[in-house]
C-alpha cells in the first residue's frame, strides 16, 4: 500500500501535534528531564570529551594528520574510495563552504 505525499505529511503533522500535546500535558516532567539532561551534558559529557575535542582539532589543523593517516591510506582508498588528502578536505565540505560564501555575498550585496 503506497501512501501519497499528502498522507505522509498529514501523518507527520498528526505525530507532531500529539507529541506537542504530550509535552504540554506533562510539562513538569518534560522540564525536569530537559534540566537533568542539560546538567548531565554540562557536568559529565562535555568535560569528558573536551581533551579529545582539543587534541583532535589541533591534529586536524596541523600537518600531523597526513603523517598519522598515511599508514592507513591503502585501506581507506579501498574501503571508502578516498585518499588521506581527501579525508582532511572533502568535496562536499568545499561545496558547502562555497555555497555559504555565495549566500553571504548575496546577502551583503542587498
Amino acid at each position: 500500500m503506497s501512501h501519497s505525499c499528502k498522507e505522509k505529511e498529514m501523518i507527520k503533522f498528526l505525530f507532531l501535534l500529539i507529541l506537542s500535546a504530550f509535552v504540554i500535558v506533562y510539562s513538569r516532567q518534560t522540564g525536569d528531564s530537559v534540566r537533568s539532561s542539560i546538567t548531565f551534558a554540562v557536568t559529565t559529557v562535555i568535560p569528558a570529551l573536551f581533551p579529545f575535542m582539543v587534541l583532535s582539532r589541533m591534529i586536524a589543523s596541523s600537518d600531523a594528520l597526513q603523517y598519522i593517516l598515511s599508514p592507513s591510506e591503502k585501506v581507506t582508498v579501498k574501503l571508502f574510495n578516498i585518499s588521506c588528502n581527501g579525508i582532511h578536505k572533502c568535496e562536499w565540505a568545499e561545496k558547502f563552504e562555497n555555497q555559504a560564501k555565495t549566500n553571504q555575498n548575496k546577502e551583503t550585496s542587498k
